[in-house]
């Protein structure tokens, strides 16, 4: 049984990582169940509910970079997140800390890490209507001042999210059994410092930015350390 104490700590913790999280969106910015398993749950956007499930090898939350094509897949560093709260960080060789990390989230920093995400609407995030705005609006600056917008080889990102079930916030809201959530943005770097009226494409950066603080926990350590076993 968690104690009040241990409860305290871990929201003390999540409160810490999620500032940080805030702090390297902006810094980055500008530059099925199993049967039997348990579940854990929490109150997301302020009417809406949400439930994930408990088992150590069930994925709930998937975070990939990959650099543009000239990176290659060796490139790419990725965060997986799993029921328990186990997170496994992995990064390119040739970066800082490179290699697999490992640490693990208590349930209060998990449902913590959820409802942000959730907050900030990844859920409903439509891609169509988005990347729709964002052509409009390029079309209408290259109509009023000429511009042109292009990125050499951008880099891709995927955002991921698994649970057990979810409803909205609002009257008519209905429960989502089962929930696949996937996001793959790319230029996503490019995209929030042209255009920051758009809003839900800020909110993902926001996202984004709570993932990769996520992956810099100073807690984390070497899942394969040198000399283990």
């Amino acid at each position: 049984m968690r104690t009040s104490v241990q409860k305290r700590t871990d929201s003390k913790r999540w409160a810490k990582g999620r500032l940080a999280g805030l702090a390297a969106g902006l810094a980055w910015a500008l530059l099925a169940p199993v049967a039997g398993a348990q579940s854990g749950g929490g109150a997301g956007p302020p009417g809406a509910s949400f439930a994930w499930n408990e088992d150590p090898q069930r994925l709930v939350l998937r975070y990939v970079e990959r650099p543009g094509e000239l990176g290659g897949p060796e490139a790419e560093q990725s965060l997986s997140v799993y029921g328990d709260g186990r997170v496994v960080a992995q990064r390119p060789r040739f970066a800082r800390r490179a290699g697999s990390w490992t640490t693990t989230l208590g349930s209060s920093e998990l449902e913590g890490l959820l409802r942000s995400l959730l907050e900030r609407g990844i859920v409903e995030f439509d891609e169509e209507r988005v990347r729709r705005d964002r052509r409009d609006l390029r079309e209408q600056r290259r109509l009023q001042r000429g511009e042109l917008h292009h990125v050499s080889d951008p880099e891709t990102v995927t955002v991921e999210l698994h649970l057990d079930r979810y409803r909205g916030a609002g009257p008519g809201a209905r429960e989502q059994r089962d929930l696949v959530k996937r996001i793959r943005w790319r230029g996503l770097r490019s995209d929030l410092r042209r255009h920051p009226e758009l809003e839900d494409l800020q909110r993902l950066g926001e996202v984004h930015g709570d993932l990769r603080a996520l992956m810099e926990r100073p807690d984390l350590r070497p899942l394969d350390p040198p000399g283990g076993s």
